[in-house]
């Protein structure tokens, strides 16, 4: 599948992704919940004898921010991650969130 602009969203929308949201204040619940994600689906899932390991994330963005600290914590989550994690803001990443966003080497934003 050639990837573009125009066909971006079926990409990004299909089942070839773990989805994970952060919508709403950085705060200790709502990245105690990502992190938990996270390191739940990094753990390689056993198949018929094989190891397979879970398909990238994709971590939508559409925060005012919040605490620095707690954002710090997700940021060290997403930089530990074995599998790629792809930020992708939908509306906006102010404050703690951008920092999030930033801790993405593969980033996305709507237009």
């Amino acid at each position: 599948m050639s990837l573009s602009l125009s066909n971006i969203d079926k990409y990004v929308y299909s089942n070839k992704f773990n989805h994970i949201y952060l919508y709403g204040e950085v705060n200790p619940k709502s990245i105690k919940d990502i992190s938990k994600e996270i390191l739940e689906l990094n753990k390689r899932n056993y198949v018929n004898g094989v190891y397979i390991k879970p398909p990238a994330i994709i971590l939508y963005i559409n925060s005012p921010g919040g605490s620095l600290y707690h954002g710090l914590s997700l940021v060290e989550t997403i930089s530990k991650s074995s599998i790629p994690i792809i930020t992708f803001v939908e509306g906006m990443a102010a404050s703690a969130a951008s920092l999030i966003l930033l801790a993405s080497p593969y980033r996305i934003m709507a237009p």
